[in-house]
């Protein structure tokens, strides 16, 4: 739920995996604020320009079971309370798959259907490469994206006066019910050339370099998001001359 705040005050969250870099990303924050620091482990508070802030580490929920996921969303919205205006995901492009990827769009989705609005991309490694989900991400967040290894805190405090802006101070909620996307849609390829079969799961799913299964005995799956649909594609091993 997007709702207007009733005090100008700013709450970011900051999600990812890594805790090292989401307290580098912290210090990058809070770079030549007020002194009047309140530290704790999980939350730091301050004053920025006259207003009142809040940082929130969220823990790593990328291993976490969906229960586990919503009641850390849960706990996040309670340390920044009323909700947070800026939502900082902290990505590391070499390891960011497309796993990790859904995983973070389900947790953004128990900030409410505008959580993407108010989000942004930060890269924690200087080579940003051409992953694919990464660029997806990139997309979803209206390629809002700033790079925490050039340490500018000006930057990046411009960039999230920008979304506090674009968003009219607006907050965000838990939301208990996520809006959730279209039904799954489950393939099998079936024929005798592995190439074959992967060239049409690349074509489905939009994915490049996916493994070639050409060589293999055994079934391999592929994920992918195709207009808001999860799709799962499985290769069957060539089965031809078997009994």
């Amino acid at each position: 739920m997007d709702t207007a705040a009733p005090v100008s005050e700013l709450r970011i969250v900051l999600v990812g995996k890594s805790d090292d870099r989401k307290t580098k990303l912290c210090d990058i924050i809070l770079k030549n604020l007020s002194s009047r620091l309140q530290k704790q482990r999980e939350v730091i508070s301050g004053e920025w320009r006259g207003r009142p802030l809040t940082v929130v580490k969220a823990p790593d929920m990328f291993s976490l079971s969906v229960e586990a996921v919503r009641e850390e969303v849960k706990k996040c919205e309670t340390l920044c309370s009323p909700g947070p205006n800026v939502l900082l995901l902290l990505v590391k492009p070499s390891d960011f798959t497309e796993e990790n990827r859904r995983t973070l769009k389900f947790i953004l989705s128990l900030f409410g259907p505008d959580a993407f609005k108010h989000s942004m991309v930060v890269m924690t490694e200087k080579k940003r490469g051409t992953q694919h989900t990464v660029n997806k991400l990139l997309q979803d967040c209206g390629g809002r994206l700033y790079n925490m290894f050039e340490d500018k805190h000006q930057l990046l405090m411009q960039k999230i006066e920008n979304i506090m802006r674009e968003n009219k101070e607006t907050f965000l909620t838990f939301s208990e019910e996520p809006e959730h996307m279209k039904p799954a849609l489950n393939l099998v390829l079936c024929g005798r050339r592995g190439a074959g079969k992967t060239s049409a799961a690349e074509a489905i799913l939009g994915q490049t370099e996916l493994h070639s299964v050409s060589s293999s005995s055994e079934c391999v799956k592929h994920q992918g998001e195709v207009r808001g649909r999860q799709v799962s594609l499985v290769e069957l091993p060539a089965l031809y001359g078997k009994p």
